[in-house]
């Protein structure tokens, strides 16, 4: 595998290479909401805190689409928490459509403390 020169965005808006030796430093800032509802469509957020525990029963989080968070060479990351500090209520995450999780359809369930970080490729998402 060859090494690539990393790339940044510059001020025109268009990527530059990095002179050798540049240091990339990244921060993000993340939107965050806490849920104790069911279901919950996900919008814009980026960090879903979901408490079933409160709620008193499973919590179903709908996934947006995977093209909606997704733009060429960018994605968003996608973190969902299962925060409940008791008892056994799963929070349920659930692709959109036909899209899959990991390469399945499949319903993502989430026990207590658990939690999924999700990247889209614009078709499915990827667990990372």
């Amino acid at each position: 595998m060859a090494l690539r020169t990393p790339l940044v965005i510059g001020s025109d808006g268009n990527p530059e290479e990095l002179p050798s030796g540049d240091l990339i430093c990244a921060s993000a800032v993340f939107s965050v909401v806490t849920i104790n509802t069911t279901p919950y469509n996900i919008n814009d957020e980026a960090v879903i805190l979901a408490d079933p525990q409160t709620f008193g029963s499973n919590i179903t989080v709908n996934l947006p689409t995977a093209a909606s968070r997704f733009t060429v060479g960018f994605t968003e990351l996608l973190i969902i928490k299962n925060t409940s500090t008791t008892g056994n209520r799963k929070v349920l995450v659930v692709p959109n459509g036909i899209e899959e999780i990991d390469g399945s359809g499949s319903t993502v369930s989430l026990n207590k403390f658990d939690s999924l970080t999700i990247v889209s490729d614009g078709f499915n998402w990827w667990i990372v």
